[in-house]
């Protein structure tokens, strides 16, 4: 047997009868090459910054606890919104250094890191939600007990809405089976979104939103197919957004406030220090 190349990346190998074969080398583009670092390295920034799923459908065939299915049930509403506020503020916390590991999220401008945690770690939140939804039973893991959407409701109309609005949205996104790395790319994704309000160093957000894009375009390609015609399970990820928005607009008052505190302001914004650590302080 005897070989040679005949142009770069490519050699003939030919066999004593006459057999000819001939080896391809291709070369990944540069972009394939950025989106296989930028997939590796946002899965693992989500998987530190989550529960297992296997310990999520662990929780998902506990059998139900009544006793505190009925706590909760029996709340009254400042106590149920207080307890959906603390653990809210858990999730973010989880959000700030997920984003924190996103390449190129801590070289922003401070300023453009506290604007875009601030508007969107609640749509985030929504997003990790989705992974913590049973379909099958319309419930959701809270904390370490499966509660159903009817167990958040209040008195309130205006509130029942929103919860039944939140508990879509994310039943909508877990309807979609993404993988967690899929799950991973989209958190970033809608964190980068540049056409918030206020963002300065827009150009710079832009260039990393468009990485984020690139890479989970490449990932739901390889994964799955469209959902009818020409619709594909990113183009559905990127319709969701505007509903984020809706929905944080929404909360974002009640998320924030709570008038029984003694000074009758507990506000919290998102601090990142100028060591670049991220973290929460009141106002």
């Amino acid at each position: 047997m005897w070989s040679h190349r005949v142009a770069p990346g490519r050699m003939v190998f030919r066999t004593p009868h006459r057999l000819t074969i001939t080896i391809t080398r291709t070369r990944r583009s540069p972009e394939g090459d950025i989106n296989d670092v930028l997939i590796k390295t946002l899965a693992e920034a989500h998987a530190n910054t989550n529960h297992k799923l296997e310990i999520v459908h662990e929780m998902f065939r506990k059998p139900q606890d009544v006793s505190r299915l009925l706590y909760y049930k029996n709340m009254t509403q400042e106590e149920l919104w207080l307890d959906c506020a603390e653990k809210l503020t858990a999730m973010i916390q989880q959000i700030i250094e997920f984003a924190k590991l996103i390449p190129g999220f801590m070289r922003l401008s401070q300023d453009d890191q506290i604007l875009l945690l601030k508007t969107g770690s609640f749509e985030l939140a929504i997003v990790r939600m989705s992974r913590l939804m049973d379909l099958s039973t319309n419930s959701v893991l809270y904390g370490d007990i499966m509660l159903p959407q009817e167990a958040f409701y209040t008195s309130d109309s205006f509130e029942m809405k929103l919860v039944a609005c939140i508990f879509e949205t994310a039943k909508s996104i877990t309807e979609l089976k993404l993988t967690e790395t899929e799950l991973a790319l989209y958190q970033s994704l809608v964190l980068l979104w540049p056409e918030r309000n206020g963002v300065r160093g827009n150009t710079e957000i832009q260039r990393l939103f468009n990485m984020s894009m690139s890479a989970i375009r490449q990932e739901i390609e390889a994964n799955h197919a469209p959902l009818k015609g020409d619709v594909t399970v990113l183009d559905t990820l990127l319709n969701k957004i505007p509903t984020f928005r809706e929905l944080d607009e929404a909360i974002g008052p009640a998320s924030v406030t709570d008038s029984n505190t003694s000074n009758g302001n507990n506000t919290f914004i998102i601090i990142i220090q100028n060591d670049g650590g991220v973290g929460e302080g009141p106002v």
